[in-house]
C-alpha cells in the first residue's frame, strides 16, 4: 500500500490565449471544473498504475467536498482518511492554461490548513503499515513533517515533493526526512539558493540532506542526483500537448511505481517521463489518466496482480 498525504480539491481551469498580466482583463475560451489537488492526482495516478492507495487529507463539508470524494470512489483508492471539515472549504485550484499548453496555478488552501500534526497523527497506524509514503506541501509544514517522521521511524520509503516550496525555516526539517526528493527546476534553484544551474542545485540538495534528488525538467527530462554524481534522464516527446498542469504529478506517479517495481532511481525517473508525456495530451489529470492504460512501458511497472 502507498499512503499519500497532501492536498485535494476542485480545480477551475481557465483556457486562455496567453497568461493575464498585471492590471489586465482577458476572456477565457473555456472554463472547466476538474477534480484535483496534487495528492488527489498522486492517489488516482498510483491507483491507475495498480497500487492500493490511502489518501490522508481534508475537504470541506460542502458540495465541492462531495465532488472530490466521488472522484476517490474506488475500492483501491482509500478515502477513509479524507475527512470533511465543517469550518472550512476545500482547496480551490485556478489554473490558467495557455494555448501552448503551459500553465500557472493559484491555490487557496481552505480546509487543508487544518491538516496539521494532530490531524496526521490520527492516521499514524496506516502510515506505519505502508510500503511507501508520498507527501506534497499543499498542507501545513507541521502536518507534512509529522507524516514523514512517522514513516521514517517505521522504515517506510519516503518521497517528498516540496511544492509549494516551503520557507527556509521549514525546509531543513522536511527535506532531511525524505529518502527521495522530487523537485522541478525552479524549486531546486529556490531550495539550493546558491547554485545558478538546476543540475548543480540538485547535487547540492543531495549533499545537504542525504537524500536522492530528482530534478524534473518538463519535456527535457530530469536530473537524478546523489551526493557523488548527477545523471541525465532523457525526456519523452509528447505526441500532443493540451495541458501541462498535471505533468509533474504524473512524473511522480511513474517514478514511485518504478521504485516499488524494483527499478533504480534513474530508470524509475524514465518511467516518470513517460507518464508525464502521456498525461499532457488531455485536459486535467484525473480526466486524462486513462491514457496510461495501454502504454507498454508503464505496463512493466504495474504489480503482477494489479487491477484498475
Amino acid at each position: 500500500m502507498i499512503v499519500v498525504v497532501g492536498g485535494c480539491g476542485i480545480g477551475l481551469s481557465f483556457r486562455v490565449r496567453e497568461f493575464v498580466g498585471a492590471g489586465q482583463t482577458i476572456t477565457a475560451s473555456s472554463c472547466t471544473q476538474i477534480s484535483g489537488g496534487k495528492s488527489v492526482n498522486h492517489a488516482v495516478g498510483l491507483r491507475r498504475l495498480g497500487h492500493e492507495v490511502a489518501l490522508v487529507s481534508a475537504v470541506g463539508a460542502d458540495d465541492f467536498g462531495a465532488v472530490v470524494r466521488r472522484t476517490l470512489d474506488d475500492p483501491g483508492t482509500g478515502q477513509r482518511h479524507v475527512r470533511p471539515v465543517d469550518s472550512s472549504t476545500p482547496i480551490l485550484r485556478a489554473p490558467q492554461v495557455a494555448d501552448s499548453g503551459e500553465n500557472s496555478i493559484i491555490v487557496n488552501p481552505g480546509a487543508l490548513d487544518l491538516v496539521d500534526g494532530g490531524f496526521i497523527a490520527e492516521s499514524a497506524g496506516t502510515i506505519r503499515e505502508a510500503a511507501c509514503l508520498v507527501v506534497s506541501l499543499e498542507i501545513p509544514a507541521a502536518g507534512a513533517r509529522r507524516a514523514l517522521e512517522i514513516a521514517r521511524a517505521a522504515g517506510v520509503l519516503t518521497i517528498l515533493n516540496p511544492s509549494p516550496t516551503p520557507d527556509r525555516g521549514a525546509a531543513h526539517g522536511l527535506l532531511s526526512l525524505a529518502d527521495v526528493l522530487v523537485v522541478n527546476e525552479n524549486e531546486a534553484l529556490e531550495l539550493a539558493s546558491t547554485e545558478p544551474a538546476a543540475d548543480r542545485a540538485g547535487h547540492q540538495l543531495a549533499q545537504a540532506y542525504g537524500s536522492r534528488v530528482v530534478v524534473t525538467r518538463g519535456a527535457a527530462g530530469a536530473f537524478v542526483c546523489s551526493d557523488d554524481q548527477t545523471q541525465l534522464v532523457a525526456g519523452v516527446t509528447a505526441t500532443n500537448v493540451v495541458d501541462t498542469s498535471g505533468a509533474g504529478d504524473a512524473f511522480l506517479c511513474g517514478l514511485t511505481a518504478g521504485l516499488l517495481a524494483g527499478l533504480d532511481l534513474r530508470a524509475a525517473a524514465g518511467m516518470g517521463c513517460t507518464a508525464g508525456a502521456l498525461i499532457v495530451g488531455g485536459m486535467g489529470f484525473v480526466e486524462a489518466v486513462d491514457r496510461w492504460d495501454d502504454d507498454p512501458e508503464l505496463a512493466r511497472i504495474r504489480p503482477r496482480d494489479a487491477t484498475t
